[in-house]
């Protein structure tokens, strides 16, 4: 009996210690993902809001050194050289946010980063993942439904509007007093482009070019109505600068060459004389300018094709004062076509004068070295040019990266015809809400959603943080504010206090905070449920057998015709040898 009982007792201790080292594996690797993704949130949740910080990010490469210095969340995330696949996870989430609805990365980024560090919490008073991740669905869902009853109607059609928001995403990104002069230029330009649908009032963003050229100050930023081309005429002594331009789009080639043929039909020309080749040559310069006279009976003074022309082709249109442009870009070319409302023609033999589009003025200007022509003045334009200038590239790259935010989230808010005022007030209030939800919830579940609201607190906490307030003092008055029905409270980063924002100028977009809330939940439950990171092999071929029957090397005796093989091989034909 105390035989059995021994083994018994060692048998037990063995499985449990495998059990127990099955478990701290897992653990371990609940804890190093947890801590990768923390590590990625460390890094960039202080750039949120206005007040935020700027993180500077640079690559060596041999002699080259580029440095961009920046608040923009995607721009920060994606250039971080990430290794552990929970980090990879974060960096992935931001990338879909970023291109769906173009801002809200941090946010994201400081939310799931919070959701998190609750959810550590909750595991190690031996809550189980799955539960966590439930609840927090359970919450998320709750909070989506809480927005719809909260957000503000946006029109698009009221500019005060347009400007809040396009300034409140341009103060995210660079300073205040830049927000300032680029959000009226962002305001015009989506009044310019703005287009009716089915639905109501939509912003394509591609139809705003955002040109960004070092040389100068910001402060020579201006809006175009119009596109810039970085192209340059054909030839010197063509006009530079043509008012009162009649614009014509070929999309033929303007130049006879060989076509390749194929083997079955190759044409023969026998020229056994001078004049047999000055009259070839004159039958193609005729057959080129007969196009080009169908263009010029249109009244053109300008032609723009993605091709390119021949070179008497070129002489002549300069001789005659034609402005000719050559190998545009067809994204270009649409987006001009557009502006000048002209049509691209791909035979001339088909164009009108109906199909030329104007522009007022027409002019080339050098940028830093590279030659520019820019069309202002567009008849009823839908498209228009936004030119960045700076005093340094890092400038130019910052302003142009805040500068598609705004317009992305202007788009976002004509969509969904909603906003709601900024500054954390949001993320409070539907805390407030939640913890008052999370109490009617049995089970564990309970915990997890009252951890989700907490975690929504982070936002505010961040950004009176970032504005120099103590964080632990502003959250006990904002949520003393929104428990006396004060929903709209929260950090004004203007004016480093904390306050109503309902007037302060500061709009959020109802389809970005919507996102932004499925992204982290989804982030977070995604890290969380991990218990195990496996890594695929690296592949190594296989060493090739010798090409003989049965991976025998083929030798001279072998290819003798008399060769008979051994049995074990005889089952291979001989052209297998």
């Amino acid at each position: 009996m105390p035989k059995v009982r021994s083994g018994a007792t060692k048998s037990g201790s063995a499985s449990g210690r495998r059990r127990s080292g099955k478990s701290e594996a897992i653990a371990k690797t609940q804890r190093n993902g947890l801590e990768a993704a923390l590590i990625v949130v460390s890094y960039i949740g202080s750039a949120l809001g206005p007040r935020g910080r700027y993180k500077a990010m640079y690559k060596s490469d041999n002699f080259v050194t580029p440095v961009l210095v920046t608040k923009d969340g995607w721009e920060a995330l994606n250039r971080l050289e990430i290794e552990h696949p929970a980090a990879k996870v974060m960096r992935e989430a931001g990338k879909a946010l970023h291109y769906s609805v173009g801002d809200g990365t941090i946010t994201a980024m400081v939310l799931s980063g919070a959701l998190l560090r609750r959810a550590e919490q909750l595991m190690r008073v031996e809550v189980h993942p799955s539960v966590i991740a439930e609840g927090y669905a359970l919450a998320g869902d709750k909070a989506l439904e809480i927005m719809k009853e909260l957000a503000q109607e946006f029109d698009i059609e009221d500019r005060e509007s347009v400007l809040k928001v396009a300034r409140s995403c341009l103060e995210t990104k660079v300073p205040p007093e830049d927000a300032a002069f680029l959000a009226p230029m962002v305001a015009d330009a989506v009044g310019k482009v703005k287009a009716y649908d089915g639905r109501g009032v939509f912003v394509d963003p591609d139809q705003i070019d955002v040109i960004k050229k070092t040389g100068g100050t910001l402060r020579d930023s201006k809006l175009i109505n119009g596109i810039g081309l970085w192209r340059e005429p054909t030839r010197y002594w063509m006009p530079y600068d043509v008012r009162d331009a009649k614009i014509a789009f070929i999309g033929e080639e303007l130049q006879i060459r060989m076509a390749l043929m194929s083997p079955l039909f190759k044409p023969e020309i026998q020229i056994k004389s001078p004049e047999q080749m000055k009259a070839f040559k004159d039958e193609e310069r005729k057959m080129l300018m007969d196009k080009i006279q169908l263009v010029l009976d249109t009244g053109c003074n300008v032609i723009v094709s993605s091709k390119t022309y021949d070179d008497y082709v070129q002489v002549g249109l300069g001789r005659l004062g034609i402005l000719a442009i050559r190998r545009a870009l067809d994204a270009d070319i649409k987006r001009l076509a557009k502006a000048t409302g002209g049509n691209i023609i791909a035979e001339t033999v088909n164009i009108t004068k109906d199909d030329l589009g104007y522009a007022e003025h027409i002019y080339v200007k050098n940028l830093e070295g590279d030659n520019w022509i820019f069309f202002e003045g567009c008849k009823d334009p839908k498209a228009v040019s936004i030119l960045i200038r700076g005093s340094s590239q890092n400038v130019v790259e910052t302003a142009g990266l805040a500068v598609k935010s705004a317009i992305n989230s202007v788009d976002r808010a004509a969509r969904e015809k909603a906003v709601f005022p900024g500054g954390g007030a949001l993320e409070a209030e539907l805390a407030h809400r939640l913890k008052a939800w999370a109490r009617t919830l049995h089970g564990k579940r309970q915990l997890a959603a009252m951890r989700y609201a907490e975690a929504l607190e982070s936002i505010p906490t961040m950004l009176a943080q970032s504005c120099g307030l103590k964080p632990l003092d502003a959250m006990i008055k904002i949520r003393a504010e929104h428990a006396n029905g004060s929903r709209w409270f929260g950090v004004d980063s203007a004016r480093l206090q904390l306050a109503d924002m309902q007037g302060s100028g500061v709009l959020d977009v109802y389809a970005v905070k919507a996102q932004v809330l499925k992204t982290a939940t989804e982030v977070a439950n995604t890290v969380i449920r991990v218990d195990g990171i496996f890594s695929r092999p690296k592949y190594i071929p296989k060493r090739k057998k010798h090409p003989g029957p049965g991976g025998q090397r083929v030798t001279a005796e072998m290819r003798d015709p008399d060769y008979h093989p051994p049995a074990e091989v005889r089952r291979f034909m001989k052209e297998t040898w």
